[in-house]
């Protein structure tokens, strides 16, 4: 079955925060405890993955990009993403570096044309604030985080790939939100195309029985009568309001005609 949404999300934020970890919990439901550092050179091994999946009840083809921590690779990888739909910049909560590197990749994103700003900031290693070792700084960075995520619009999460605590969450929370998105432009779009779908219904009539005052009042009230929204007019609506509009039309045989006239283009219109 064909996929019913294209999706590409892009990981950022320092190296070792755990993009790739957060990736494969992502889209393999894995985690693996060695650290290996993602270069740029990688793109043709994991950099670049992309899986189909069902979420949410939907099949999508999802690309996630596990962009480099070291940013003397941003530059090459910059050229590739100006098409992602979303961006997750991930920190580090036992590093507080990783935190105050929060504003410099979102700065980064900034530079690149046609990148999305990024909507989602996570706090990785949620798992070592168990440990005595880093108990007091996870607790510290976890509030700090969600003190920036809130004053910048994001959503925030406190995850651990390595249990895998809040990942999948974080991962529906973006698709939920891309899927909305897409959803929301299409019915923008449908709701432009039944508006221009009124106007030529209306100017339809006008040249078939004639145009004037009178034609002009005719319209507004079989409009009012057909409960057009003319903010988000229905496809039942406008097909009231030509079958009330052909109604005006007299009974001699030229007018006959022109009412047929008027519903077969009205009807091509709704064909089309």
């Amino acid at each position: 079955m064909a996929a019913q949404y294209n999706f590409t999300i892009l990981l950022i934020g320092n190296s070792a925060v755990g993009k790739t970890e957060i990736r494969r919990r992502m889209l393999d439901r894995s985690f693996k405890e060695a650290f290996i550092a993602s270069t740029a050179g990688d793109a043709a091994k994991h950099i670049f993955e992309k899986k189909e999946v069902t979420l949410l009840g939907k099949r999508m083809a999802l690309t996630v990009i596990d962009a480099p921590g070291q940013e003397v690779h941003w530059n090459t990888l910059a050229r590739k993403i100006r098409n992602v739909n979303c961006s997750i910049i991930v920190c580090d909560l036992s590093k507080h570096k990783t935190i105050d590197d929060i504003g410099r990749w979102a700065r980064s994103l900034d530079k690149v044309k046609g990148a999305p700003k990024a909507s989602i900031l996570v706090g990785n290693k949620a798992d070592l604030g168990k440990l005595p070792t880093y108990k007091q700084a996870v607790s510290a960075n976890i509030e700090t985080i969600k003190d920036i995520a809130k004053r910048n619009g994001m959503q925030c999460f406190i995850t651990s790939a390595k249990t895998g605590e809040n990942v999948e969450e974080m991962f529906e929370a973006a698709i939920k939100s891309l899927v909305s998105g897409v959803e929301t432009a299409k019915q923008q779009v449908n709701i432009s195309g039944r508006k221009e779908l009124l106007g030529k219904i209306e100017n339809a009539f006008k040249k078939t029985y004639g145009s004037g005052g009178y034609t002009d009042d005719i319209i507004k009230t079989q409009k009012r009568m057909a409960k057009v929204d003319r903010d988000n007019p229905t496809v039942e609506q406008l097909r009231t309001l030509v079958s009330r509009l052909a109604k005006s039309f007299g009974t001699t045989g030229d007018d006959r005609r022109k009412c047929e006239k008027f519903k077969r283009y009205c009807e091509n219109l709704f064909n089309k």
